[in-house]
C-alpha cells in the first residue's frame, strides 16, 4: 500500500521526501527509486502562499549539550563508515543497530534533560545560513513550538505514528 500511495504522489506531481533520521543513516539518494521517494538530510522548502522558507531536518543537529551523540553521529555520517557498514551482511547490520538502539534507549534515560536540549541558537543560526523563517525537525519526539526571535519559529514533531500526519504542510 505504501509504494502505490508514493508513486500516485508522484504520478501527481507532488514530492515526497524521507528525511534520514537515526536509522536511515545507511540511505543513499541513490535508492530514491527503491524506496519511492527523495532521501535527503534537510530540505528546504518555499510554500507557494508566500509564508516564507521552511527548513526540514532531523533536528539531532542542534542538541549541542549531548558531546557522546555528536561523537556518533559524526562518525556514522562519515562517508568512509557508512561504506563499511554497507559492505556488512544485512543481518549483522540489523543485530547491530537494535543493539545500538538498546544502549541508545538506556543511555537517553540516564541523561539529564539539560544534556537532550535543543540549542536555539543552533536552530537560529541555521535558519539565518539558508534564509528560513521556519524550521521543522522531530528527533525529540516530544511536540513544540519555539519563538527564536525576528520572524523566527522552530516547531518540533511528535513521534511518527502509522496513519497519522506528523505536519500538516503550513508553516504558519
Amino acid at each position: 500500500p505504501l509504494r502505490a500511495a508514493l508513486q500516485a504522489r508522484r504520478q501527481a506531481g507532488q514530492r515526497s521526501i524521507l528525511l534520514r533520521g537515526n536509522r536511515d543513516v545507511l540511505l543513499r539518494p541513490a535508492q530514491a527509486p527503491t524506496v519511492g521517494m527523495e532521501i535527503a538530510d534537510r530540505v528546504l522548502w518555499e510554500p507557494p502562499n508566500g509564508a516564507g522558507k521552511v527548513l526540514f531536518s532531523h533536528g539531532d543537529e542542534y542538541c549541542l549539550n549531548d558531546a557522546p551523540y555528536q561523537r556518533l553521529r559524526r562518525t556514522l555520517r562519515r562517508p568512509s563508515v557508512r561504506g563499511l557498514l554497507r559492505a556488512l551482511p544485512a543481518p549483522v547490520r540489523t543485530w547491530m543497530g537494535r543493539r545500538m538502539r538498546s544502549h541508545s534507549q538506556e543511555a537517553v534515560a540516564r541523561k539529564p534533560l539539560n544534556v537532550l536540549a535543543l540549542e536555539l541558537d543552533a536552530a537560529r543560526s541555521a535558519l539565518e545560513a539558508v534564509g528560513a523563517q521556519h524550521a521543522v525537525i522531530g528527533h525529540l519526539h516530544a511536540p513544540a513550538e519555539h519563538d527564536l526571535g525576528a520572524g523566527q519559529r522552530l516547531q518540533v514533531l511528535p513521534a511518527w505514528e502509522p496513519g497519522q500526519a506528523a505536519w500538516t504542510g503550513s508553516p504558519a
